[in-house]
């Protein structure tokens, strides 16, 4: 089933005092302070890879203010936002009636993005 408009929210985790996955180590205060001036509307990008950067937009947070948690037994911070994903929807097999485009039963079997039409924004 394809769709738009996908609610989500998503928790990140921010690690201090510890390499992240590229090998660098955050301070609490530097993290502190980038979470305290986090703009509430943000664009949500996809990354093919860590060489190139290349970003494809696939959403928006919805400008609600962000969560700010603390858990200081994990040293990190668990930022947590809602958003839209612009497309993406779900792959079903079922009983599809190719003459009037109908599925009248079907089972999920994968909840995925994809690449909409850029025009649709």
């Amino acid at each position: 089933m394809r769709t738009n408009d996908i609610e989500i929210k998503l928790t990140i985790p921010f690690y201090y005092n510890t390499p992240d996955g590229n090998g660098v180590t955050y301070t609490k205060e530097a993290i502190i302070n980038a979470l305290n001036n986090i703009k509430q509307s943000l664009p949500i990008v996809y990354r093919g890879d860590n060489v190139t950067y290349d970003e494809i937009c696939i959403g928006y947070t919805n400008g609600d203010k962000p969560i700010i948690e603390e858990e200081p037994e994990n040293n990190r911070f668990l930022l947590t936002v809602s958003g839209v994903i612009d497309w993406g929807g779900t792959k079903e097999d079922g009983l599809w009636y190719e003459d009037t485009k109908t599925m009248t039963e079907f089972t999920i079997n994968t909840i995925g993005l994809s690449e909409g039409d850029k025009n649709d924004r």
